[in-house]
């Protein structure tokens, strides 16, 4: 065979090496299922022969929504296969945003996972949104009693049924179309949000997506090697990340991803099935961290005693040695400590075969790299964008600097621009946004440098830092990036309110700093039924905190996606002002100077007994 240059190369490479093993599973019903490197690879090539018989051209976009489930991989390899290009959507976006990828696309095939994804498409077509599409595909077969007569539609076909379709079409044109896919090859389109409320489709190629996966092997071949590459595919699939880790690393390193579609069995899964590699986004660490911290507090003072010796031990040792993987870095007293107290706290977190833990898609704390640090687990931090795969940068598992997200990919060049925009270019770039010139033209340099929006530097020893962003794209603890302009146009909308500051970066969820508007304060008073008032005492007052998270639900959270929803608010006692540097002359909001001001106030948001009044009038919102 010859070396891979495609992604679809690579599952032909395990239908060989791994023709036995499991390549995929899932747990349905308490039973496990699994398929092996050989099934995997001939059900993705007979979905596509399906798929072609069905009519589905070269190039054209599906769009995919569901939960993660071993069908969606195999439906995304067969689409690559029919030299279709798959299109993740995430399964909280709104209607709004569901609309306006299918009407860019032109989709005309959907595969979904549930009778929910079901129906939103059958209402967005009625409503007259986006075309009617021609074929919708389920991973698992739509009950009538969840979906009605929607379950009837003659579009719809269940992944057997097209699985069996495509048994019993000739194999010609599927060979002809797996002979002409190339590394060039758009296979996947991603979109993300932008600075506008619309979303840009970011396109990614076989030769970027290999790149990755190639720079992935080389980094941690040798960690991973030993106990194979098996993963837990738990985040969205249209999540850039967890595109990286449940579809192209297996894919390179030959291994099993088990699937979990329901996060109520995610502890209880992690236990089971034991990963050696995990991907944990900062808030999923972050929630860890808070719950071992908690068990930690409960024990009595000599367990107490022996667990904080055992972290103090294990976290001394990995500053001086590095990489608690290394057989001939536990020195005696390391390995006493990992007896003692390390390797039960692992197992009970379900990582007692961990060897390589991730994190990605936004910054994750020091502090929380070095919590998991003493307990023998050590998050290697990456950098990148759905713009370059997923991946730039990465941090030395051996010995990573936390507060850095390490030194570039191999054949990656990173620079700096005058304005210390990171700017980067390589083989993993992407070539351009979907049908969007405009914006095309301002994502590279004159000499092919993609710029990333984001500000950094590097430390002595050549580790990338990130220390800002020139766009004011808020990036949540779960990864998620959401353009916060739209959301405070909402937030402004509403009757009293004169400017809205929405915060979040690195947080696991929304919150918004609100001023009131003083020409509209009659009308507000009138309104609410307050007496009159000075505005620093009317912010203070129950009616109008109560009115407002009302107005705040109605006008803005069941108006957007659930990860946009803003959960907590302050009502400021005084209207931004130009002279206290909160507005620039031209009256816009300097972002970088309310947050530090009010840095305070945005650090009560987020403490574990936040949503009650506070002295800005704090509320967690419905």
């Amino acid at each position: 065979m010859r070396e891979p240059s495609t992604l679809i190369d690579l599952l032909r490479r395990g239908a060989i090496e791994r023709e036995h093993l499991p390549a995929l599973s899932v747990k349905r019903g308490g039973e496990r299922l699994s398929w092996s490197g050989i099934e995997f690879y001939e059900i993705a090539r007979d979905l596509a022969r399906g798929l072609i018989g069905l009519g589905l051209e070269r190039g054209e976009r599906v769009a995919m929504i569901g939960r993660n489930e071993p069908e969606w991989v195999m439906l995304q390899y067969a689409t690559q296969i029919a030299r279709a290009v798959p299109t993740p959507i995430f399964d909280t976006a709104t209607d709004e945003q569901v609309a306006y990828i299918f009407r860019h696309t032109e989709a005309r095939f959907v595969f979904i996972d549930s009778a929910h994804e079901l129906e939103t498409i059958l209402r967005l077509e009625r409503d007259g949104k986006i075309p009617a599409v021609e074929r919708i595909v389920s991973f698992l077969p739509v009950a009538r009693d969840a979906a009605g007569a929607a379950a009837d539609d003659p579009r719809l076909l269940c992944f057997d049924e097209l699985l069996e379709r495509g048994r019993a079409e000739g194999e010609a044109e599927v060979e002809q179309r797996l002979r002409e896919i190339m590394p060039d090859d758009v296979c996947l389109l991603v979109y993300t949000s932008g600075t506008t409320s619309e979303p840009k489709g970011v396109q990614q190629t076989h030769r970027g997506l290999m790149a990755v996966a190639n720079a992935g092997y080389g980094r941690f071949q040798e960690l991973v090697g030993e106990d194979d590459y098996r993963a837990v595919s738990y985040l969205p699939l249209s999540h850039q990340a967890e595109q990286l880790f449940s579809v192209v690393f297996p894919a390179i390193f030959g291994g099993e991803v088990h699937f979990c579609p329901d996060m109520s069995e995610f502890r209880d899964l992690l236990r089971e099935f034991e990963p050696t590699v995990f991907l944990g986004v900062p808030q999923i660490w972050e929630a860890m961290e808070r719950g071992l911290r908690k068990e930690f507090d409960s024990l009595s003072p000599t367990k107490a005693g022996v667990v904080k010796w055992c972290r103090e031990t294990e976290l001394g040792a990995f500053y001086e040695y590095g990489d608690r993987s290394l057989e001939r870095q536990l020195n005696p007293m390391r390995r006493l400590a990992r007896k003692l107290a390390i390797d039960s706290i692992r197992r009970s977190l379900g990582f007692g075969r961990l060897r390589l833990a991730c994190s990605g898609s936004a910054p994750i704390s020091a502090r929380t790299q070095e919590f998991f640090a003493s307990i023998g687990i050590v998050i290697v931090e990456g950098y990148g964008l759905t713009e370059t795969c997923g991946l730039v940068t990465v941090a030395d598992h051996r010995r990573p600097r936390f507060g850095t997200v390490g030194k570039p990919l191999p054949g990656v060049e990173v620079r700096l621009s005058d304005q210390a925009e990171i700017e980067v270019r390589g083989p993993m770039n992407t070539p351009g946004y979907f049908r969007d010139e405009e914006a095309n033209a301002a994502l590279f340099t004159e000499d092919g440098f993609l710029r990333t929006g984001d500000l950094g530097g590097f430390d002595d020893d050549g580790n990338l830092i990130i220390t800002g962003r020139i766009k004011e794209i808020i990036i949540t603890a779960g990864g998620r990036n959401i353009a916060p302009i739209p959301i405070e146009n909402m937030l402004q909308g509403i009757l009293g309110v004169q400017h809205a500051v929405v915060v979040g970066d690195r947080k696991p969820f929304l919150s918004a700093l609100i001023t009131l508007d003083p020409a509209q304060l009659d009308q507000l008073i009138e309104t609410v039924g307050l007496p009159k008032a000075p505005m620093h005492e009317l912010v203070q007052m129950p009616k109008l905190i109560d009115w407002l998270e009302h107005r705040i639900d109605v006008e803005v959270n069941q108006n957007v996606a659930r990860h946009q929803t803003i959960k907590r608010f302050a009502i400021l006692p005084r209207p931004f002002a130009i002279e206290r540097a909160e507005l620039t002359a031209s009256l816009k909001k300097r972002r970088g100077a309310i947050v530090s001001r009010y840095a305070d106030t945005i650090a009560s948001f987020y403490r574990s007994d936040a949503g009650g009044k506070s002295g800005d009038a704090s509320r967690r919102a419905r």
